[in-house]
This record gives C-alpha cells, structure tokens and sequence, in this order.
C-alpha cells in the first residue's frame, strides 16, 4: 500500500520538475535560461536537503506515521498556490504573456469585472445616444455578426493523451539526451537508496543521526544548481560572441537553426560527469573500508552536483566493487554527449524541416 501510494505521489511531484522548466522556457530569453533553470533546481533539490533531515528527527520522536501527516500539510497550501496564482505560459496559447487562455481563479474574477464594467459602460453609452444612432449601431453590430460562426469544442471537454510526450523518442537528439541523464540519475538514486541501510548497518546510526547526514548532500545539490546555471548563462554568451551577430542572439526568443545550442548547453558537460563518477567509486570505497563517517559524507556533497539492483548489488559484490562498476558504467555512457554534440544541429534541422513540410 505505501509503495503503491508513493507512486501516485511520485505522478503529481514530478510533473513539478516538467511545469517549471517549461514555464521558464516561455518566459525568459535563451541567454538568462540557464541562470532561471539553475535557481529552480535550488527549490527541486531542497528535498534531499529538508526531506530526510526533517522526516529523520519527526520520525524519530513522533513515529513514520507523522511523516505523511506534514507531507498533507504542507502540500495543501502548495496546490491551492498553483491553483489560485500560476498562470498559463504557453506561448502557443497566450502569446506573450497578455492572452486568456486556462485563467487561474484570480485571473477569472478580474476578467469578469472587467467585462462587466465594459458593458456597463456601453450601456451608459447608449442611453445617451438618439433613437436614429441606436438603430443604426444594431443594424451594423447585425451586419458585422453574420455569418455566425460554429462553436468549437472545448478541449478541457475531451480526455487527454497520457502518451503523448513519448512522441519525442522519436528524435534522435532528444532520445540521446533522455538516455545520458536517466543513466545519471540512475547513479544519484544509487547513493540515495543505499545512503540510510550503509550509514545504519556500518555506523549504527539511528535515524535521526543519518537525517542529519543527508544535509551536505542537500548543501552540494543547491549550490551546484546555482553555480551551474550562472555557468551555462556565461557559456551561451561565449559562443553567441564567437557564433557572430551577438546582440541578435542574446536577445531573442528563439535561438538561430545554426546557432551551436549544443556546445553552448552542453561544452563542459563531460566535466561534471566525470566528477560524479569519481566520487561515487570513493563513496563505495570508503563504506568497504569503513573510514571515518565524514568521507563518505563529503563526497555525498560532490556527488550531487537502478534503485531495484542498489541492495543485491551490494550483497552479492561488495559496496566498493559495485560502485566501482556502476561508475566504469557511467564512464562508458560519456560518448552519448559527444554524439549529440556532434550531430545535435543536423537532427534539429532535419525536424524543422519535417514540421515545415508538414504544415
């Protein structure tokens, strides 16, 4: 029952992530993206920093039951937020930013006053008006309102595609990126997964003590997110400069065909991969040679810049040789990045031709 409510929970949480890299997509010029991104993924990665320090010291003086009790607190406030204040980005519906499209409450209540304060006004309008101009305006507002046109299907009336996103495997950059980072993240879950039972079975901490331990963690994912947004900005910049016309590039929406997006996102991408790799063969090591608790929780703090086989892995290879062999793993999947460097812009191009001829 609690795995299978957790994986309701996980379908609301992580369309979070999706949303606000969206929204800021919308709203924001390539060459700052990066810097945005880098702030939201400070707010995304609070959780490893406050979730299990908070749910190590409730837990361990109120019981795992009050656990859920302050996850329904706090989240009821966060939906009525989102519900009541975000707005629709979508450029394709609302343009930049002024169309009324998907209104939030706030926004509803407002356009309601406003088109009853217009029509009030027409109204007063009218009344001044003599008999002879108010027909003639009915005339023309009747003129003007033929021929009616048919309604249109309300889109909210008609079940959504679960599916739909899944049509972007279809592209090979996109499917290529999807790969890399889920083998990352693969490696993150990793350490997560194994951190409690490894700090519990070689340290004998309780649980509190181990919610204390997951605070560099937190502390390296928040600074990291910060420091590789405002990264990405002044790498954009860099090859807008070298790529020519930069003040054209900066400053519009949507990036040139030929502008070199995957240098500029992704030049020095290789670097924090091979970091993480690095730290995670010491991370297994220092558990197999139970160092002292403070190494294995440093390279926690550099690390965060397959969950079902963390526990076999470990039982049946040992702690250091499995990290040892997931990180080698993680090495190989390196040349990912190159083959989207060096073939990104061609399978951009060829979509933009495709969606043109298919308009």
């Amino acid at each position: 029952m609690l795995l299978t409510l957790r994986m309701v929970q996980a379908f609301g949480s992580g369309s979070a992530a999706a949303v606000s890299a969206g929204s800021i997509g919308d709203i924001t010029l390539p060459s700052e993206r990066g810097g945005y991104i880098g702030i939201t993924s400070m707010g995304t990665t609070l959780g490893p920093l406050v979730g299990p320090t908070l749910g190590g010291i409730i837990s361990y003086n109120q019981g795992w039951r009050w656990i859920f009790w302050v996850l329904a607190i706090i989240a009821l406030p966060l939906w009525l937020v989102h519900v009541f204040i975000l707005p629709e980005t979508l450029r394709s519906l609302v343009g930049d930013g002024s169309g009324y499209v998907n209104p939030t409450p706030l926004q509803f209540w407002r356009r309601s006053r406003e088109i009853k304060s217009t029509l009030q006004q027409q109204q007063d309008e009218e009344k001044n008006e003599t008999s002879a101009q108010q027909q003639s305006k009915i005339s023309l507002q009747t003129t003007l309102c033929q021929p009616k046109l048919a309604p249109t299907r309300n889109r909210f009336l008609s079940f959504p595609n679960l599916f739909q996103s899944l049509i972007f495997l279809k592209e090979k950059d996109v499917a290529v990126l999807l790969a890399y980072n889920a083998f990352q993240y693969v490696g993150v879950y990793c350490i997560v997964t194994s951190f409690t039972e490894l700090l519990t079975s070689t340290y004998g901490l309780n649980s509190f003590q181990v919610g204390m331990c997951y605070l560099p963690n937190g502390f390296g994912a928040i600074i990291g997110s910060f420091i590789s947004g405002k990264l990405l900005d002044r790498q954009f910049r860099s090859t807008a400069k070298s790529f020519g016309n930069f003040e054209t590039q900066v400053n519009r929406h949507n990036i040139d065909l030929a502008f070199p997006i995957e240098k500029a996102r992704m030049g020095t991408a290789w670097i924090c991969g091979l970091i993480f790799s690095l730290s995670m063969i010491g991370y297994g090591w220092c558990f197999h040679f139970k160092l002292p608790v403070a190494i294995p929780i440093i390279l926690t703090f550099i690390c965060a810049g397959c969950i079902l086989i963390v526990q076999p892995g470990i039982k049946y290879m040992g702690v250091g040789w499995f990290f040892t062999a997931f990180s080698v793993f993680l090495l190989l999947t390196t040349p990912l990045l190159l083959i989207e460097l060096k073939y990104g812009s061609r399978w951009r191009a060829e979509r933009k031709e495709r969606q043109e001829k298919g308009a």
